[in-house]
């Protein structure tokens, strides 16, 4: 072969090797941007303003449940956990149908405590260990005034001062 035979067959399997890159290149670019894009999308969408889902549950590293967010029959809820994973605090927006409910828990997972709403109005229930009630606060059914309400350890009424809103 000659030196110029050479010197084509070179510049031939050159141009050859440079259309196959810019073959590559003209049809990878808009694949890779097409991915890029649908990705970016779905991140715009996760960082947007809105969210919607039944239930967000909040966990820790290890995966365990520590609270939750959720929509249920008595409204929306809110439930958080200690480290052993018992509900310790508990939110609802219309327990039993009268509206807004708190509730402490104890380490025996029963209620210490509540303020919630009942048929004439907010009331303070402070529990024993056993989630038996030791005092009650709120306003009376009787006279619409304030009361307090003492119990026994079996939660039994014993007496207290302007009337009831538990019977």
């Amino acid at each position: 072969m000659s030196e110029e035979s050479r010197s084509v067959e070179s510049r031939v399997e050159q141009l050859e090797k440079q259309n196959r890159l810019q073959r590559w290149f003209l049809l990878g670019v808009p694949a890779v941007c097409l991915l890029l894009g649908a990705s970016a999308n779905e991140v715009s969408d996760w960082r947007g303003k809105s969210l919607t889902a039944e239930k967000l549950v909040l966990v820790d590293g290890e995966g365990k449940e520590r609270g939750s967010f959720a929509a249920g029959a008595d409204g929306s809820q809110l439930i958080l956990r200690d480290t052993e994973g018992r509900i310790r605090v508990r939110t609802i927006a219309d327990y039993e149908g009268k509206g807004p409910a708190f509730f402490l828990v104890n380490e025996k997972d029963k209620v210490a405590a509540t303020v919630r709403m009942i048929d004439n109005g907010p009331i303070l229930v402070l529990c024993n260990d056993e989630g038996k009630n030791l005092v009650a606060v709120g306003k009376s059914t009787g006279n619409g005034v304030g009361y307090i309400e003492f119990y026994d350890d079996k939660g039994n009424p014993k007496g207290g001062y302007g009337g009831t809103a538990l019977k």
